[in-house]
């Protein structure tokens, strides 16, 4: 009675427990993961030579794992393709390649999210592109690096992050051309080489969220919010080749070091907001 009591308690869990997830091995160049389903790296890829299909192709709520390995990828196309909600997991590199990470919309007018944890991105034309246009693609990411890019570090429409370094980026350390940007122990340090004091550590368009951040020695602003304000908490913005802290509104600096600040206003820089140390 007892042994049939345990099998009949075992046959109820095995009813009730979610089965795993059907994985797909990622073996070569030009695979794609299938909506829902995880694809995980089982060696490092070499795609540097292709010049029209995505090394990897993620479809609709799929996951990349890259368990560790690096993916080489094109100058004339990009590396790792995201349509619609997908995650890419690390530890693992993105390497050469238009976009390192280009993620769209699933469909026009609808918002999309990437969500990256543990990836190294380096040597693309953009590190990061999460569709940076209306309605546009939210990237949540944390621990991920992007250095060495010729042009924009990470670009999205929103941004929420943390543990994340944006540097020596030809271009924007972190660009969100419409929405927020918030940020939790950020390095954005290097960037904007390609045109000096044209680009920005920081740039959005609407509020600017940091706490933990360091913003130095970027050729330009430092952190700069088109329309909005910024707030810096516990931070350090120095070195910034222009303006250390450069908003449309009156920022809010909590034991924040930041050299100079200026408000944004038709026809360039204005005076000071009074709230860094050579204002």
């Amino acid at each position: 009675m007892k042994s049939t009591g345990l099998y009949v308690a075992f046959a109820a869990f095995l009813a009730t427990a979610p089965l795993p997830a059907f994985a797909v091995e990622l073996t070569a160049c030009g695979q794609s993961v299938p909506e829902r389903e995880r694809g995980i790296l089982t060696t490092d890829l070499d795609c540097s030579s292709s010049t029209s299909v995505y090394p990897v192709w993620l479809s609709r709520k799929a996951t990349l794992d890259m368990a560790g390995h690096t993916i080489i990828g094109s100058p004339s196309i990009g590396t790792v393709r995201c349509d619609g909600p997908c995650t890419i997991e690390g530890d693992g590199m993105i390497v050469g390649g238009q976009y390192c990470v280009h993620a769209t919309t699933e469909t026009a007018g609808a918002r999309s999210k990437l969500r990256i944890f543990g990836l190294t991105v380096s040597g693309c034309e953009v590190g990061v592109l999460a569709q940076n246009t209306l309605p546009g693609t939210n990237l949540v990411a944390r621990e991920l690096v992007s250095t060495g890019n010729t042009g924009n570090g990470i670009e999205a429409q929103f941004m929420k992050l943390r543990n994340v370094v944006s540097t020596d980026n030809g271009r924007y350390g972190l660009r969100c051309g419409f929405g927020k940007i918030v940020g939790r122990n950020v390095t954005v340090t290097g960037n904007g080489l390609a045109v000096p004091d044209s680009y920005a550590g920081v740039h959005g368009a609407d509020r600017i969220n940091l706490r933990g951040a360091t913003v130095s020695d970027n050729s330009g602003a430092g952190v700069r919010s088109w329309d909005r304000t910024a707030k810096l908490k516990d931070s350090t913005a120095t070195g910034n080749s222009t303006i250390d802290i450069y908003t449309a509104e009156r920022p809010k600096i909590v034991n924040t070091a930041c050299g100079t600040s200026a408000q944004r206003i038709t026809g360039g820089p204005g005076p000071p907001w009074g709230v860094c140390e050579n204002d």
